[in-house]
């Protein structure tokens, strides 16, 4: 038993990873969110087809089951270096390209570079952390929605000031600048040994190290989960990729819809940290209840939007969607990590992230084109709640693995 040091290492590597998520996820998701409406204008596309360059972020999607083994093979600091330089390249040549199709192209590369950074830091945060796993990844998960909070301003500035173009040449530069060094200097550490008592979990490890365990795939509870993913994040990537347009066609001007952008960025930061804390002390079911709950407040707010025109409607529904895109991710990575432990972890996650990433893909452009049909996004919003009401009977069924924690073993 090692003794207990005032500072563990361990929160500097999780510094270069929220870091590394802040620039990757806040300059190529939310900041680019922001150029929709210009792209639309310039070029004349449909917002299916502007949608569609936002969600072909998750087109490698069926790459994410190979993440296990690009981590075993590379290194996750690797990775992450990798994912952060592919995303900065492609960004800016985005901004000097004139096709859609050679824009759909450089998204889907920046998405994959999401994925690889995505796979980096999650293996990473599961080396070092243990007992206290649920707050290591909200953390590292809190640094996207960071991104958003700081990024999305920054790009509607640029894009207001010097174009969409400059906007993507002047992220991409930053995106290098602030992720890449920390990650260098701190990102590739790993433990000395053994992790330290205080995050050290004491129950074994069942599974094969090495080898997912057939079993594992066949759990009814791993496939509810990844139903429930599917239902729920419909809403979190249709919703986010058109919330901008959403607002704006309500009345409201560029630069107020920005500024609601950046509280569901805000809010999102808040909603990881504090549903990581949740995660580590409480069950998975009051916590995903939490975060249905949460979207259906948004997506009923947004419906009612349009025909009532407050500001400070709008900055609510944007708050309430913040706190459940936040804490969504963080709510169903740490249940999985807690369920299946360490060894299982790494393969289990990459196949859930594929269904999820999937969805991703598809819902901002099923919400595109229900708006390009109906002229308004009333049909979409009503088909999210459809899907979060789904998701909520589920719920009702999901039962705790044989596996899994208990809450009191899993609190440090």
């Amino acid at each position: 038993m090692r003794p207990r040091t005032s500072f563990y290492p361990g929160w500097m590597v999780i510094v270069a990873l929220f870091l590394a998520g802040m620039m990757v996820y806040g300059a190529g998701l939310y900041g680019f969110t922001l150029m929709v409406p210009p792209l639309s204008a310039e070029f004349g596309w449909s917002r299916a087809a502007t949608g569609g360059l936002v969600s072909v972020f998750w087109l490698a999607a069926p790459l994410t089951p190979l993440g296990g083994a690009a981590v075993a093979r590379f290194g996750a600091a690797k990775l992450v270096c990798a994912g952060i330089l592919l995303e900065a390249v492609c960004l800016a040549a985005v901004g000097i390209a004139d096709s859609l199709t050679v824009m759909y192209v450089l998204r889907a590369l920046m998405g994959l570079g999401k994925i690889m950074m995505m796979a980096g830091v999650t293996a990473q945060a599961s080396v070092w952390f243990g007992r206290r796993f649920g707050l290591a990844i909200a953390v590292c998960y809190a640094g996207w929605h960071f991104g958003g909070l700081t990024l999305a301003p920054l790009a509607q500035y640029l894009i207001d000031s010097a174009g969409w173009r400059h906007a993507c040449l002047i992220l991409a530069g930053l995106i290098v600048i602030v992720a890449l060094p920390p990650m260098l200097l701190f990102g590739s550490r790993r433990p000395a040994g053994a992790l330290p008592p205080e995050e050290a979990i004491p129950t074994p490890e069942a599974f094969d190290p090495d080898v997912a365990s057939p079993s594992a795939f066949r759990s009814g509870a791993f496939w509810l989960v990844v139903a429930m993913t599917v239902l729920c994040s419909f809403t979190y990537g249709g919703l986010l990729t058109h919330e901008v347009a959403l607002i704006e066609d309500a009345g409201i001007s560029p630069a107020m819809a920005a500024i609601g952008l950046s509280v569901t960025a805000a809010m999102a930061l808040a909603g990881a940290l504090t549903v990581g804390h949740l995660s580590d002390r409480v069950g998975f079911r009051p916590v995903l209840a939490l975060e249905i709950g949460l979207f259906a407040t948004a997506v009923g707010l947004l419906f009612w939007f349009p025909a009532n025109g407050s500001t400070a409607l709008m900055l609510v529904a944007a708050a309430a969607f913040g706190l459940a895109i936040g804490g969504f991710d963080t709510c169903i990575v740490a249940h999985l990590r807690r369920a299946f432990g360490r060894s299982q972890f790494n393969h289990l996650f990459g196949i859930w992230y594929f269904f999820y990433l999937a969805t991703l893909f598809l819902a901002p452009i099923a919400a595109g084109r229900m708006f390009d049909r109906s002229g308004d996004y009333r049909t979409a919003l009503l088909a999210m709640l459809g899907g979060l009401f789904a998701a909520a009977f589920l719920l009702m069924f999901a039962g705790r693995p044989e596996r899994a924690e208990s809450p009191s073993t899993a609190v440090g």
